[in-house]
């Protein structure tokens, strides 16, 4: 019961292992972002998800004005979509200023 018990404790600890291979995926990663065309892309991730929640509310409009008694089922709809869009904007302007 006992070696249980420390596996069990122990196992976990397994995940913070650190390989070869993932010190080079981090260090490519950051030689990526550090790169002289990182703002680029950056402002590219901005971009496209402002024209995806441009879109989108475009369509919601449109949709609503076709059939306004269905106004809840779509905003409920277009959230999802909405959100993730705002969440690859949000993400791409933080890791525009980390370093």
């Amino acid at each position: 019961m006992k070696k249980l018990a420390l596996i069990s404790f122990l196992a976990p600890l397994a995940v913070f292992a650190q390989d070869d291979t993932t010190a080079k995926v981090v260090e490519t990663a950051t030689k990526a972002v550090t790169s002289p065309f990182a703002p680029l892309g950056f402002g590219l991730a901005v971009f496209a998800s402002a024209i995806a929640i441009g879109l989108i509310g475009y369509s919601a409009a449109a949709a609503i004005g076709r059939n306004p008694s269905a106004k809840s089922d779509i905003t409920s709809g277009i959230l999802l979509p909405m959100v993730l869009a705002e969440g690859l904007g949000i993400i791409a302007v933080i890791l525009a200023f980390v370093k």
